[in-house]
């Protein structure tokens, strides 16, 4: 067999096996010698399947008479390895396969140039899926901010509401009670066992105004929309680490700092679930809040002497009735609000929230109460 048989066999063998699409193109030159077109000498079984044409139907037929209308480029491309003499790289996206395409240019020898392609498409679509799935989940992410927002300002309405049936129908009612029953101990004075009776009954009335009272700040602070934030921070601090043994202090005015109200609203609970994260979790003897003004936030820092936590077990300080401290980032990032928490082990805790005081992006996004 002559070495020339057996350089086409070889040549026939590679071409065959080749995975990737490759085509051999004779430089088509005009009189002065310049490039100007291709004609398909051969192409591998791998460029009949990616580039959807038939060998038979391409060999011997000039570039432009296969692909009529393709991307300048690939020709472009094509021309300046055949006349430069130096191989190219190029990629990018072939209308007429409807594939990317990765391309190698390379002269064979003064008259021929090889083409060999990497077909990235499965690449491509995997990155534009991710691509669609990011922006998804971005648009989960909002709109689980928005909701988290909105159940958080409907939960308030629901409470004020009970509150205030809580105060308007029994309050009233047990004070109408109470004042009855002392005009009834003014005509029992001299009835030792009626006014027994009724002394025992009037304490027990107070006690139900009181556990009353308290349920309704429990439900929803009056303070926090007869006062002020400052204010009902200050009323509910008190009253729940009184009843824990915890000292409390309060720094900050207490009347209103022209905060909008639904700002008002979502701070509020932010600061009564980090009370209650430090009441369960923090074992701190001393707790501190602070409320103030800049130009355009309103800022709360709430400081423990407790025992602290490391920074990754953040989203794991969480109760049965709210959704902890992932739930405070949510809402706040929401209103473009933030949350900034310095804690060790054993050196207590600083949070500081921070949150537009006037917020009319918040009004744009229809969150209403």
């Amino acid at each position: 067999m002559s070495e020339k048989v057996l350089h086409v066999t070889a040549y026939e063998s590679i071409l065959k096996t080749l995975l990737e699409p490759f085509a051999l193109h004779e430089i088509i030159r005009d009189e002065e010698g310049c490039p100007i077109d291709f004609r398909f000498i051969d192409v591998n079984p791998s460029y009949e399947k990616v580039m959807r044409r038939k060998r038979i139907n391409v060999v011997g037929k000039t570039f432009q008479e296969v692909w009529p209308n393709p991307e300048e480029l690939w020709m472009d491309n094509m021309l300046e390895t055949a006349k430069s003499g130096h191989s190219r790289h190029f990629e990018g996206y072939s209308r007429e396969t409807d594939r990317y395409l990765h391309a190698l240019f390379f002269p064979v020898n003064s008259n021929v140039i090889g083409v060999l392609f990497l077909d990235l498409t499965q690449y491509y679509q995997s990155e534009e899926a991710l691509d669609r799935s990011q922006r998804m989940l971005l648009k989960y992410s909002q709109e689980l901010q928005s909701l988290v927002t909105r159940l958080s300002l409907t939960e308030e309405g629901i409470r004020r509401t009970i509150a205030r049936e809580i105060h308007d129908q029994f309050g009233y009612s047990f004070v109408t009670v109470m004042n009855n029953l002392k005009q009834i101990r003014k005509l029992a004075d001299e009835d030792e066992a009626a006014l027994s009776k009724v002394n025992d009954t009037i304490n027990i009335l107070q006690d139900i105004i009181d556990d009353a009272r308290e349920l309704t700040f429990q439900i929803s602070s009056p303070i926090l929309y007869e006062v002020g934030l400052g204010a009902a921070i200050k009323d509910l601090g008190e009253r729940l680490f009184k009843k824990n043994n915890i000292y409390f202090t309060y720094r900050g005015k207490v009347c209103d700092q022209g905060i909008d109200d639904n700002v008002t609203v979502l701070l509020f609970q932010i600061v009564r679930e980090l009370f209650v994260n430090v009441i369960k979790h923090a074992q701190a003897t001393k707790v501190s809040a602070t409320l103030r003004r800049t130009p355009r936030n309103a800022e709360i820092v709430v400081d423990d002497n407790g025992i602290g936590f490391e920074k990754n077990n953040l989203f794991l300080i969480s109760g049965s009735n709210h959704f902890g401290l992932f739930s405070i980032k949510e809402r706040l990032n929401y209103i473009g609000g933030t949350v900034e928490i310095l804690s060790e082990p054993g050196k207590g805790s600083t949070i500081l929230v921070s949150a537009p005081a006037n917020t009319t992006d918040l009004q744009e996004r229809k969150v209403k109460f």
